[in-house]
């Protein structure tokens, strides 16, 4: 079986310039015929392509500053630029930094992207600061063989310095034990004193984005983050005036990313920490901590195209008396999506992008017409799977670094799990004065160990895991008493937990 490519290009049916995905659908035409079994492919061949010549490089660079202007505001981007190699088969990584950039591995430079496909020759930067202000920046690009090496850094393949000013970070106020105060109730009487940090859409896109403000009630949100030591707390408020309500058929809107749903793109890490930026597919890949947690109207919690449960996710929707929009109330525990204990200090800049989609059954739609974004970059390739594109969400309001540091503990300390009973999940908090291994596991009743929360070597400190009430296989646990095991080297403690729904 053959391929030609060629003639699919010049026909226009195939854009030679951007990465392309090949299906091949296969029909038994006999009349009265069926057939069944396993089609294997051996080779696949491209007919009337050459093979790619050339030699991989570094490619020259150059950047300039873009301004974008949306209905709502404006902001500036670093666009960088670039001629690629003509092989076609490698990518490209950027990297930036506030200083002259000599060497890829120094302090302070920082890789913002990778896996660029070739055709695609640019990459739009934006900086986040909790105020705009002016920053001066440098950049450089390397190019990448399908095997993974990376080309050296060059003159011609640095830029800079160019003087842009940078956007103002969405905001998630820090209020101590806030959960004291929150009820999961769809009311948002809590979050009212805060209201002056909602977040609104910057920009809309879509066949009716067009006619689209901030007063528009087609779509509109407004989003309040709290946080705390241990959770992040959101209220929404989502205004649509022609709702899609069930996301059942025939309205082909049952995911989330099709309407009606406000979808929260979200890192539990600090990105003020990373060397290199997460970058493409990292997005509910494990090992990560990048998620895409998605409200649909009807109630569903999403990850964009399926039903998920997010360990730690607390929720609730409910739909306007008047059939005109949404409120979502969520609180996360925070060491539950994050890969270890986070340290909730002022600064800490969660990634963050949010897109609200909309679907109108009483137009006849059928698909999604409208997103209301924050968070967006201008438009950088598939920027919804790559974190290193989307905003900052940054506490304030919080403590500093110095105000968290703990001496040394003196001694071992298994503390009490909290909350006790709980549900979902629960706090474990433990000592240690010196580096040890540490086995924590959790035992049902008949001695059965149901999950293991942590089996490595932990220096000395104060730490922090969390039991979502689930067994190492992701099913729920039934309510009932539990048996929390600690063993270090040196130390071992048992507790009872309570998991009561």
């Amino acid at each position: 079986m053959s391929y030609d490519v060629l003639s699919h290009v010049n026909s226009g049916e195939v854009n030679p310039f951007v990465t392309a995905t090949v299906g091949i659908q296969i029909y038994d035409v006999t009349e009265g015929s069926t057939w069944n079994g396993t089609v294997y492919w051996d080779n696949f061949t491209l007919i009337g392509v050459e093979e790619p010549k050339g030699t991989l490089v570094s490619p020259k660079v150059i950047v300039s500053v873009d301004t974008i202007s949306t209905l709502v505001t404006t902001y500036q981007v670093a666009n960088i630029q670039w001629i690629d190699n003509n092989l076609g088969s490698e990518t490209y990584r950027v990297y930036m930094s506030e200083q002259p950039i000599t060497d890829l591995n120094a302090d302070g430079v920082i890789r913002i992207a990778r896996e660029v496909p070739h055709g695609t020759e640019y990459w739009n930067y934006r900086p986040f600061t909790t105020d705009p202000k002016e920053m001066t920046l440098y950049f450089a690009v390397t190019a990448v063989s399908p095997e993974g090496d990376e080309t050296p850094l060059t003159d011609d393949c640095k830029t800079g310095p160019i003087t842009l000013i940078s956007s103002p970070s969405a905001k998630a106020v820090y209020v101590k034990d806030f959960a004291n105060d929150f009820v999961l109730d769809g009311l948002d009487t809590e979050f009212l004193p805060y209201g002056d940090y909602g977040l609104t859409p910057e920009s809309a896109s879509g066949r009716d984005a067009e006619s689209w403000d901030l007063n528009s009630t087609d779509l509109m949100w407004n989003a309040i983050f709290i946080i705390d030591d241990d959770y992040l707390y959101i209220s929404a408020n989502v205004t649509d005036n022609d709702l899609n309500a069930s996301g059942s058929d025939p309205i082909i809107g049952g995911q989330a990313w099709m309407g009606d749903a406000l979808e929260f793109y979200l890192g539990f890490y600090d990105r003020r920490t990373l060397k290199q930026f997460h970058g493409y597919k990292d997005v509910m890949s494990p090992g990560t901590a990048d998620y895409r947690i998605s409200f649909t109207a009807w109630g569903e919690v999403q990850s964009a195209s399926a039903a998920y449960e997010f360990p730690g996710l607390e929720s609730t929707v409910f739909q306007s008396f008047l059939g005109d929009g949404y409120i979502i109330e969520a609180r996360i525990a925070l060491d539950s999506l994050a890969l270890s204990d986070l340290e909730v200090v002022n600064g800490f800049s969660f990634p963050l992008r949010i897109d609200g989609t909309d679907l109108d059954p009483s137009d006849g739609d059928e698909e999604r017409t409208l997103i209301a974004q924050w968070g967006g970059m201008g438009g950088n390739t598939e920027d919804w799977l790559r974190p290193s594109s989307w905003g900052i969400l940054e506490v304030i309001n919080g403590p500093t670094a110095v105000e968290t540091e703990e001496t040394t503990p003196m001694t071992f300390h298994l503390y009490e799990n909290y909350p006790n009973p709980f549900n979902p999940s629960t706090k474990v908090v433990f000592d240690l004065p010196k580096t040890e291994q540490v086995n924590v596991a959790v035992y049902n009743i008949l001695g059965q160990k149901v999950r293991v929360l942590a089996s490595k070597k932990f220096t000395a400190g104060k730490h922090a895991l969390r039991w979502d009430g689930k067994d190492d296989h992701g099913k729920a646990m039934s309510s009932g008493i539990y048996f929390l095991k600690f063993q270090s080297d040196s130390y071992s403690a048992t507790q009872k937990m309570v998991l009561m729904k």
